[in-house]
């Protein structure tokens, strides 16, 4: 019997925060049952044996991370035939997925390049020829949407669409009166304020909708300001949490409102989707592939808290609207799962049981 293909997953700890390390959790999961042996290669962890208060200074976290990373990275690259490294933007793209196109080529190992988010277009503005370089020296170039794809093809670069990966619940959510989640950090690109603003205008309708915010950033602060000077009623900032606890969010919403500003196909919003929570968001990025205004959500233009509103208040005060679009979001979230994508990943990887027919995700397009 052939030893299994061994890919080394190179990006943050898969207990860390963040749709990145959500997907490789979840590919250590499902990896294993295709007959590939699947190993995490941490880019944001400090070695066990230092101490964790050295992950509060700025600089030196940056350095020492970075030598913990390389390390892990040779281990992994001498142990692994396939090198699957996730990719961020600017300093991110330098310090993390370069070094491991870098090893993977020295060693004669597959190349998967896997980028994921939505700022791609200004940076490859600003780095254009650094992307390209890595892109042509990786053995598949993956992203995740259309959108990303389109950026990438006008910037003369090849792309291989592979979707986010997501968990189907059993159930769909049980919702408990008008509560609008959002799970989205609370960083400037998810433009948070604009939801505050427009769950103003919603609480003049709906006096007793509640507003729950499920993450963490470096805008905390300012909305917390901001939702006071509102004089906004029943929100509550809920912080950081583990993954497993979004369930505990998503599980009794009415609504999903998602106000970001840029975006690529948000791991959030197709959770709402499989939960059954309708979803009204800005129509940024990539998000007009997946929420189809009036078919599987409902979309406002970016940063207008009015329209934003309107739609959320157009969606609470039509239950049979709200369950039409919650059914045809949660048919379209099963073709995220990883039966659905698992042939897509065992072709990126050179595996030889890839199939060369797979179910397609809703919104994808063949290309010729």
């Amino acid at each position: 019997m052939p030893s299994p293909l061994r890919v080394a997953l190179v990006g943050p700890a898969p207990d860390h925060l963040g749709g990145t390390a959500v997907l490789i959790k979840a590919l250590l999961r499902d990896l294993p049952a295709a007959g590939i042996e699947a190993r995490a290669v941490a880019t944001d962890a400090l070695p066990s044996w230092l101490p964790q208060s050295l992950d509060r200074v700025k600089y030196l976290r940056t350095a020492l991370r970075f030598a913990a990373y390389t390390a892990r990275l040779l281990r992994a690259a001498l142990w692994a035939d396939v090198i699957h490294a996730f990719a961020g933007a600017y300093l991110n793209f330098w310090l993390e997925p370069l070094p491991a196109v870098i090893a993977g080529r020295a060693l004669g190992k597959r190349v998967v390049l896997n980028y994921h988010t939505g700022e791609a277009e200004d940076h490859l503005r600003r780095s254009g020829r650094l992307v390209r370089w890595a892109a042509n020296r990786a053995d598949v170039f993956v992203v995740p949407s259309l959108y990303l794809q389109r950026i990438f093809a006008r910037a003369g670069i090849a792309a291989t669409v592979v979707p986010n990966t997501i968990e189907m619940p059993q159930a769909a959510a049980q919702p408990e009166g008008p509560v609008i989640v959002n799970t989205r950090a609370l960083e400037p690109i998810y433009d948070i304020p604009c939801a505050l603003r427009a769950f103003a205008l919603v609480q003049t309708r709906h006096p007793g909708a509640r507003l729950i915010l499920v993450g963490r950033g470096a805008e905390a602060d300012r909305c917390r300001r901001l939702a006071a000077e509102l004089g906004l009623r029943g929100v509550e900032f809920v912080g950081g949490v583990a993954h497993a606890e979004v369930a505990r969010y998503l599980s009794r919403a009415a609504l999903f409102l998602n106000s970001s500003r840029i975006d690529n196909q948000p791991l959030s919003i197709l959770e709402a989707f499989a939960w059954g929570v309708p979803v009204v968001s800005t129509a940024a990025g990539g998000i007009a592939d997946i929420v189809r205004h009036g078919e599987t959500g409902l979309l406002a233009p970016i940063g207008d808290h009015v329209a934003l509103a309107a739609e959320a208040c157009r969606l609470l005060a039509d239950p049979a609207l709200a369950r039409q679009l919650a059914r045809a979001a949660r048919a379209a979230a099963a073709r995220h799962t990883w039966p659905a994508l698992r042939d897509l990943w065992l072709d990126a990887y050179g595996a030889p049981q890839a199939q060369t027919e797979t179910a397609m995700p809703v919104g994808t397009k063949v290309h010729d």
